[in-house]
């Protein structure tokens, strides 16, 4: 998080460091900040493998949504 006091970092970063260790809550907490500060990346969800863990979680549905791609 220091790094993000004097610069830019996407928030899907983040979603990706919490969905590998296994922390769903705060990865949801992290793609929904990603979802609303519409950062590009989150438009390669649905093929991203560090998020596979993630999917089966009705959040991600919800996400896809969100951004408009089908689940």
């Amino acid at each position: 998080m220091k790094l993000s006091s004097t610069r830019y970092v996407p928030a899907v970063y983040m979603v990706g460091i919490a969905a590998g260790l296994n922390d769903k809550d705060e990865a949801f907490r992290w793609l929904n900040r990603a979802v609303d500060d519409r950062c590009d990346y989150v438009v390669y969800l649905r093929r991203e493998p560090g998020l596979d863990n993630l999917r089966s979680d009705p959040r991600f549905r919800e996400a896809l949504q969100r951004i408009g791609l089908s689940p």
